[in-house]
């Protein structure tokens, strides 16, 4: 066998095994899937064009993947890792078209996921990981079409770039970064003399036609979401100060252990920025400005608009980091050596992850929180749901809807019958409030703290629900005027297992 088929084979098991690892550790550390992908399910379950936080492709996804695995809610992190192995695919054309070179290629594709983004960055399934993926597909079907303007290229260009759009507005930044760098080049613009790029136009247009009616017909209400996120905060000054430095932190912690790799790869020599002579000068600067101004621009947001970045974010941007390293450092083809770097780090960082959560778990009822979403049995208590609702209702009649704070909201994927989940008026517009009360609904919340210190444990209608691993859970069936509720007669019981 050839060495770079051996190559091949080398990187192909260990990108498995990292998919493998960090799909199957959140499927055996917790007990609840977390509020993002609980979000993408009841959204994606509407199938409306859109939702008051984003736009509708993420949502589409994760719906029909869970619905492809017969409700099966950790099949969500299986469908992080196929993200990630879609995105680890394109990375490696890009690299292939680059750097015309396959070893090199598969370089860029460990560079990358010797970053902290597969890791860390990539624990679930959303609307800014959704961009891992479709962020490298709408570049790389771009550079096909820089270097070899098409009708197909043109119309891939247009449906990618329309589909990265449609899984969150952020991808805007490096969509029109990568635009700006190919206009840069001033030959390029003779292209607007031939139809290419209004064909990718029309097809974008189509693609994303459906979304901005939507819009229109909803007040723009993603938009209204995403400039509150924008909101000064009331110490301005700070925030300035507070915001741009922890976002400049995470993403110099995010390179940290790629630059490690690089070095040793480089012989012990630091970063060289120039390009290497064999990488034509216009393919380093379209890479390096695609990659780098997007990254930028949160950070100038940060101070300009005191705009806090979550944590995060900037994931998606990393796409072309071992493409672009490898332009400008001649770096030892040693993918032996890469692959076991890559290798130890993410099982060094799946082991932290495990006593790390092994640690919270052990303390999350002494600091109720967002900690303890993904440690309360969620099984256990859609098991008790169910069975009260068929002891009050009767079996023939199915549990619609669910009413439910983002603690406990992921329990509408657990429940058997698939229930829609009513936020409000404005997040689930699909839901008739009205008709809602007349058939019936659950009202969940994650009650520790008042159950805790005796605050409202026995007021009202609720059931406060103590599961086995020590979490209280607030039941509640809210019907019609005309329809009788459940009582708080078994509330001792259930509270004390008894």
């Amino acid at each position: 066998m050839s060495e770079a088929k051996k190559d091949f084979r080398r990187v192909i098991l260990t990108l498995g095994a990292l998919l493998a690892l960090f799909a199957l550790v959140p499927m055996l550390m917790t007990t609840n899937i977390p509020h993002d992908m609980s979000e993408n399910l009841y959204w994606g379950r509407e199938l409306q064009w859109g939702y008051y936080k984003h736009p509708f492709l993420f949502a589409w996804i994760s719906y029909g993947f869970f619905r492809l695995f017969g409700g099966w809610p950790e099949s969500m992190y299986i469908l992080t890792q196929l993200n990630m192995a879609l995105a680890f695919f394109f990375i490696y054309k890009i690299g292939a078209l680059f750097l015309r070179d396959k070893r090199r290629a598969l370089l860029a594709v460990l560079l990358f996921a010797a970053t902290l983004v597969p890791s860390l960055g990539n624990q679930k399934f959303n609307a800014n990981t959704v961009l891992i993926s479709l962020l490298p597909m709408a570049f790389y079907f771009f550079a096909r079409f820089a270097a070899r303007p098409t009708f197909a290229n043109s119309a891939l260009v247009g449906i990618s770039f329309a589909l990265a759009l449609m899984g969150k507005y952020f991808a805007a930044m490096p969509l029109l970064a990568i635009c700006v760098a190919y206009l840069w080049r001033r030959k390029n613009l003779a292209v607007f003399k031939t139809p290419h790029p209004y064909v990718a136009l029309a097809f974008f247009a189509a693609v994303t036609a459906p979304h901005v009616a939507w819009l229109f017909e909803n007040d723009f209400i993603t938009f209204t979401y995403a400039f509150g996120k924008a909101r000064a905060t009331e110490n301005a000054i700070w925030g300035r100060i507070k915001y741009p430095l922890s976002y400049l932190g995470t993403q110099i912690a995010t390179m940290l252990p790629a630059f490690f790799l690089i070095r040793r790869l480089g012989g012990g020599r630091g970063l060289e920025w120039r390009p290497r002579l064999d990488v034509k000068k216009y393919d380093g600067f379209l890479s390096g400005f695609a990659f780098a101004v997007p990254l930028v621009i949160p950070f100038v947001l940060a101070i300009l608009v005191n705009m806090r970045e979550g944590t995060y974010w900037a994931v998606p941007l990393y796409f072309l980091f071992g493409v672009y390293m490898l332009q400008r450092n001649e770096l030892k083809l040693d993918i032996k050596y890469a692959c076991r770097f890559v290798l130890c780090l993410n099982l060094a960082i799946a082991t932290l992850g495990i006593f790390a959560g092994i640690f919270i778990k052990r303390h999350a009822l002494e600091r109720p929180g967002k900690a303890v979403v993904a440690y309360f049995n969620a099984r256990e208590v859609a098991a008790v749901i169910t069975d009260r609702w068929r002891a009050r209702f009767g079996p023939e009649r199915p549990i619609k809807y669910i009413m439910a704070d983002n603690m406990t909201d992921s329990l509408a994927a657990y429940l058997p019958d698939n229930p829609r989940i009513y936020t409000g008026p404005a997040e689930t517009p699909a839901i008739d409030r009205d008709a809602m009360m007349e058939y019936c609904y659950v009202k969940t919340s994650l009650a520790d703290k008042a159950a805790g210190q005796g605050n409202d444990a026995s007021e009202g209608d609720r059931i406060f629900y103590k599961t086995s691993n020590g979490h209280i859970i607030g039941i509640e069936f809210i019907c019609g005027k005309d329809q009788p509720r459940e009582t708080t007669k078994e509330i001792a019981n259930e509270q004390t297992g008894n």
